[in-house]
């Protein structure tokens, strides 16, 4: 990946850095992804993903695809106005990937769906959003 094809959002926000997650989004395809590298610092009591973690990836990467429809860059800020996470499945070892599809957009608000695999291609996690552009 190179800075001209790719945008990598690393250690940019405090749940970045507290967490280790990376987001990205492919210029030419404009896909929007987000991924983590599950430790145990990840885990819940049951030794699985953390929920919580969950919804912020799912959260992070429908937030950063949003604010690629109204500016090129991403850097229009987004707020979330609603997030509805379905859990599905569990994972406790190895990378997780979340991919956000923009499903609809306005002057004021974006619709985006996100999913969460993890590195055998298994759906953890669903997402579908809407977001709000600020400032």
């Amino acid at each position: 990946m190179t800075e001209d094809t790719h945008t990598i959002l690393r250690d940019k926000t405090g749940p970045q850095k507290m967490m280790g997650y990376v987001i990205s989004f492919e210029k030419k395809t404009k896909i929007t992804s987000c991924w983590l590298d599950i430790e145990p610092k990840h885990l819940n009591l049951h030794g699985v993903l953390h929920g919580g973690i969950i919804s912020t990836l799912l959260d992070s990467v429908s937030g950063y695809a949003a604010s690629h429809v109204y500016d090129e860059t991403g850097q229009t800020p987004f707020l979330s106005i609603t997030i509805n996470t379905q859990f599905i499945s569990s994972a406790n070892k190895g990378r997780v990937t979340a991919i956000a599809t923009i499903t609809g957009s306005g002057r004021k608000l974006n619709f985006v769906d996100a999913v969460l695999k993890d590195d055998k291609g298994t759906t953890l996690a669903t997402s579908m959003g809407v977001f709000k552009p600020v400032g």
